[in-house]
């Protein structure tokens, strides 16, 4: 089933007006883990409309960013070689970054699927194709040990989407390229669909 895109807004720094109810992410420089963590929390205090000394962040056992006090605020971030992309939202969100000129394509990582897809869009696709995946990989909460139970393809409109195999959750993709060379894709996910 091909969901919408997530409705996101891509602020480019922390002091940007946040659109209320829609799922942020924020570029920002990585000054290391202290620095992310900080700005994670600043946003999500700004997220929720409380002081920024009242959220508190931790990571949760598979190193995912919570918000303890706050469990229906859901929390995601990538960071590669001096930027970093932090996410919010109301529904489990992943987002993840890379670089446009990855190098080579690691076949051997890729779903059969997704390999056949690769073969006929030309090894330039596959960053955005590995960010769609990470991002829907954290969304889901299966890391890259799942990254078995989920394929990504397009549709016949050449949109990204997702089949997460394990779990049937409706998933909503969206990519931009907020800097050039880079790849930005977040992945939002509904709860699961139960037959009719």
């Amino acid at each position: 089933m091909r969901r919408p895109p997530p409705a996101f807004h891509l602020l480019r720094d922390l002091e940007e007006a946040l659109v209320p109810g829609r799922t942020a992410v924020a570029l920002v420089p990585d000054a290391g883990r202290p620095a992310r963590v900080a700005a994670h929390a600043r946003l999500a205090a700004r997220w929720l409309g409380c002081a920024e000394g009242e959220m508190v962040l931790a990571l949760d056992p598979l190193g995912r960013p919570i918000a303890p006090a706050h469990p229906a605020l859901h929390l995601s971030r990538s960071s590669r070689e001096g930027l970093c992309a932090l996410a919010i939202a109301a529904v489990p969100v992943g987002v993840d970054l890379e670089r446009r000129d990855s190098g080579e394509v690691p076949w051997n990582v890729l779903a059969a699927p997704e390999a056949a897809l690769l073969r006929r869009l030309g090894p330039s696709a596959f960053p955005v194709l590995w960010a769609v995946k990470e991002a829907a990989l954290k969304a889901l909460g299966a890391g890259l040990a799942g990254a078995g139970t989920v394929t990504v393809m397009q549709d016949d409109r050449g949109a990204w989407i997702v089949n997460d195999e394990a779990g049937g959750r409706p998933l909503s993709v969206a990519t931009a390229e907020p800097v050039e060379g880079w790849v930005l894709a977040v992945v939002t996910a509904d709860a699961p669909t139960s037959p009719d």
